[in-house]
């Protein structure tokens, strides 16, 4: 990062004070000649240092939008899958990289996207999109079928993707949260949820397999405010794919749990949401 002209001609005085042969140059006058060169010099490395700062951002962005193959980099690429009924998105390969004729993001209809690495060269992309509600639901068949045409189109020889779009896991955290007697419970509680919630949003936007971990959810609950701790030991995770019944084959998240779907929301189960589960205990 580009240092100020300040911060330059400082550096630039202290060295001419360490110079024998200049420490005499000691007038305090901002307009002795000796103080305007130091001004000057410090002037012209500030821009140098700002058009350096420009040439890396520019280089950061070209090796971002470089084609690595990453789990990360693929996840990005189905975000920006684009898809319309009415009017079919083609994209083109142009010197080995592919895009869309026109970058419509009014189009991308995938709002959670997991990569997940698999055995014999395999990867499976799990999706799903907004359902206009502030939910998600899968994608219609049309839709999934655009984007495994465009995975074929954007993806690498010799690794075979799969895709899956399915209807979100379903997550019932049992638990007791300690709260500061300061704030008012029903806030502390309400705001506690938000925070479970948002984690779960993140784990197919910025964790890119899809994956929950038990530690986190925790972590997310501490950094409210009111909040004073979690009775970590009492804490239970029953994770399960939609296609599971709470009554079934449901998973308890010891440390962490792969989504089935990819992407995971609270329990709505009856008597089993976070609000029904979380129990509030003030901190004495």
């Amino acid at each position: 990062m580009a240092r100020t002209v300040t911060q330059i001609q400082n550096e630039i005085i202290a060295a001419k004070t360490a110079d024998t042969t200049l420490n005499t140059l000691t007038s305090p006058s901002a307009v002795a000649i000796w103080r305007l060169w130091t001004r000057i010099t410090a002037s012209a490395i500030e821009t140098q240092e700002q058009l350096w700062d420009v040439f890396k951002l520019e280089l950061e962005q070209i090796a971002r939008e470089a084609v690595p193959g990453t789990a990360d980099w693929l996840q990005k690429r189905v975000l920006e899958f684009q898809y319309d009924a009415a009017s079919p998105q083609v994209i083109s390969v142009i010197d080995g990289k592919a895009a869309y004729p026109v970058v419509d993001a009014t189009k991308r209809i995938i709002t959670r996207a997991a990569i997940v690495e698999q055995v014999n060269n395999r990867v499976l992309v799990k999706v799903a999109k907004d359902d206009g509600a502030g939910g998600l639901t899968p994608l219609a068949t049309q839709e999934l079928n655009a984007l495994i045409s465009y995975l074929d189109q954007i993806g690498f020889v010799g690794i075979a993707i799969d895709t899956s779009s399915l209807f979100a896991d379903r997550l019932k955290f049992t638990g007791e949260i300690f709260y500061d007697g300061q704030f008012v419970e029903a806030t502390v509680k309400a705001a506690i949820i938000v925070a479970i919630k948002k984690y779960l949003s993140s784990v197919s936007i910025t964790n890119f397999d899809g994956t929950i971990i038990r530690e986190q959810i925790i972590d997310a609950i501490q950094a409210v405010s009111g909040v004073t701790g979690v009775n970590t030991l009492g804490v239970v995770l029953i994770a399960r794919p939609s296609s599971v019944p709470l009554t079934g084959a449901v998973v308890t998240v010891n440390r962490s749990y792969v989504t089935a779907a990819g992407y995971i929301i609270e329990e709505d189960t009856s008597g089993n949401t976070f609000n029904d589960t979380i129990t509030m205990t003030l901190n004495s």
